[in-house]
C-alpha cells in the first residue's frame, strides 16, 4: 500500500564544541521514523495511462494523463500519485514549491493501490528532453518511485534553491549526463536510489558560491556511470555534505570524488565503495572494499540499462537466498533498517525483508518518502549520543576498536529515543 503520510526524516548535523574543534567540524546523520500528517487543505492529483489532461485530475476516475499537467497544477502540501506504465515525456517542473510541513510530493504508484491500475514500474522516459524532472527554485519538493531515463542530460535535476527537497527509491539509468544532479541546492537527501548507466557522474552535489552544503547521500547504488560515483563539488565549495551507505562500483572516474574546497564537514562512512577515492582526504576508516557481490547488472541480456533494462538484478548475493556467497554489503551498516523505513523492502532475492543492521545500497520496494521533520530538539539530543563516533577514524588501532564497539551502544540508545519520541 503506498503511504502517502508516514516517512522518515534524515537531517546533517554539525556538532560544535571545545573538545570537537581539534579534531574539526562533525557531520552526523540523525534518522528516526515519525508520522507526518498533510495539512487538511493538500490536494491530490492523479496521472494515469489512460487518463485525458482536459480532466480535473482530483481522483483515479478523472485522471490527468501527464504528470506535466500535475505538475502545473500541484502547489505546497499537494502530492502528485501517477499510475504504473510508461510516460514519454521530461522537463518535469512544478509550478508551486512546497514549504516547511507542506512538501510537494510527485509520488509513483508502483503497486497500483492508489489509483486502481495493475502493479507495475512506473517510467518517465525523456527521450528528446533535456531532463527527465527539472526542479528548479522549487523548495520542499519530494520525488519518490520512478524509473527515469533517456534524457539528453540529467535524468533528475534539483537547482537553483531548491533547498531540502528529497529524491528518494528511484531507478535513475540511462541518461546522457548526470544521474541526478544536485545544484545550488542546500540540504538536499537524496536516499535509496539505483542510478546507473549514465553518461556522466551518478550524483553530484554541486553549484557556485556554497553549492550544495549539507546534502546527504545515504543507501544508494551507484554503479557503472562514466564519470565519477559520487562527486562532491563547487565554484567555492559544497561542505557538510554526508555520503553513507552507499554501494559504488564501476563508474568510470572515483567512487567518492570531493574536491578540496568541499572537505571540511564532509563525513563518509559505511560505504562499499570500490572504486578509489579523489584523495585520501575522502576516504573514511569504515569504508568497506572488495565486490559488492550484485546478482546480475547486465542481466541476461548481457547489455547494462537501455531498452531492455528490466533484466538488470542489483540484488545482493546472500546465503539466505540460497547463493554461495554473501556480499560484505549485507547488514553492513551500524544502524538498524528500522531507522531508515527499510522493514518492508529488500535487498535479496527472494524478497525478504531487510531487518536487524542495514544492508547497503538500494532496496527493492521501498515506500518511505522522507519527509518528516525532524524535531531539532531530537536532533540535539541524537547528535549528543552520537557525537563521537565519527571520529573513530582520528583514533589508532586500539582506540578505534573501543570507538566502534562504543558506537553500537549509541546506536541502540538512538534507537530507543527514537521510537519513544517518534513512535
Amino acid at each position: 500500500m503506498l503511504e502517502l503520510t508516514k516517512g522518515v526524516a534524515l537531517h546533517a548535523f554539525e556538532t560544535r564544541g571545545d573538545r570537537h574543534r581539534s579534531a574539526g567540524r562533525i557531520g552526523l546523520l540523525a534518522a528516526a521514523l515519525c508520522a507526518s500528517a498533510a495539512p487538511a487543505w493538500a490536494a491530490t492529483f492523479y496521472v494515469r495511462t489512460s487518463g485525458n489532461d482536459a480532466q480535473n485530475g482530483r481522483n483515479p476516475a478523472t485522471a490527468f494523463a501527464s504528470i506535466r499537467r500535475a505538475a502545473s497544477q500541484a502547489g505546497g502540501g499537494d502530492t502528485v500519485v501517477v499510475g504504473p506504465g510508461r510516460y514519454a515525456e521530461g522537463n518535469i517542473t512544478p509550478v508551486g514549491n512546497g514549504r516547511p510541513g507542506e512538501v510537494m510530493r510527485f509520488l509513483a504508484d508502483r503497486d497500483g493501490s492508489a489509483t486502481g491500475d495493475p502493479a507495475g514500474d512506473v517510467v518517465l522516459d525523456a527521450s528528446g528532453f533535456e531532463f527527465g524532472f527539472r526542479i528548479s527554485s522549487r523548495p520542499w519538493v519530494i520525488v519518490n518511485g520512478f524509473t527515469v531515463m533517456n534524457a539528453n542530460e540529467e535524468g533528475i535535476a534539483v537547482k537553483s534553491g531548491s533547498d531540502h527537497s528529497v529524491v528518494a527509491n528511484c531507478i535513475v539509468l540511462s541518461n546522457h549526463g548526470r544521474g541526478v544532479w544536485v545544484r545550488d541546492s542546500p540540504s538536499v537527501i537524496v536516499f535509496n536510489n539505483l542510478i546507473y548507466a549514465n553518461g556522466g557522474t551518478g550524483i553530484d552535489f554541486a553549484g557556485e558560491g556554497d553549492g550544495s552544503s549539507g546534502g546527504v547521500a545515504v543507501g544508494n547504488t551507484v554503479y557503472g556511470n562514466a564519470l565519477d560515483g559520487i562527486r562532491v563539488e563547487g565554484l567555492v565549495a559544497s561542505r557538510r555534505v554526508t555520503v553513507v551507505q552507499n554501494v559504488i562500483a564501476q563508474n568510470l572516474g572515483r567512487g567518492i570524488n570531493v574536491k578540496t574546497l568541499s572537505v571540511p564537514g564532509f563525513v563518509g562512512q559505511w560505504n562499499l565503495n570500490i572504486d578509489g577515492y579523489g584523495s585520501e582526504a575522502n576516504k573514511a576508516a569504515f569504508d568497506f572494499g572488495g565486490s559488492p557481490l550484485l546478482v546480475d547488472p547486465t542481466g541476461p541480456d548481457q547489455t547494462l540499462g537501455g531498452p531492455g533494462h528490466g533484466d538488470d538484478d542489483f540484488h545482493l548475493r546472500q546465503i539466505l537466498a540460497g547463493q554461495t556467497e554473501q556480499s560484505s554489503a549485507v547488514d553492513g551498516s551500524p544502524f538498524t533498517a528500522r531507522w531508515f523505513g527499510l522493514t518492508r523492502s529488500s535487498t535479496e532475492t527472494g524478497g525478504t525483508p531487510d531487518s536487524a543492521q542495514a544492508d547497503l545500497g538500494f532496496h527493492y520496494g521501498n515506500e518511505t518518502d522522507l519527509v518528516s521533520p525532524f524535531k531539532k530538539a531530537v536532533g540535539k539530543k541524537i547528535a549528543q549520543l552520537r557525537g563521537r563516533a565519527l571520529t573513530c577514524q582520528k583514533l589508532g588501532s586500539r582506540g578505534a576498536s573501543r570507538c566502534v564497539n562504543s558506537l553500537h551502544r549509541l546506536r541502540r540508545l538512538c534507537g530507543q529515543l527514537a521510537e519513544k519520541l517518534c513512535g
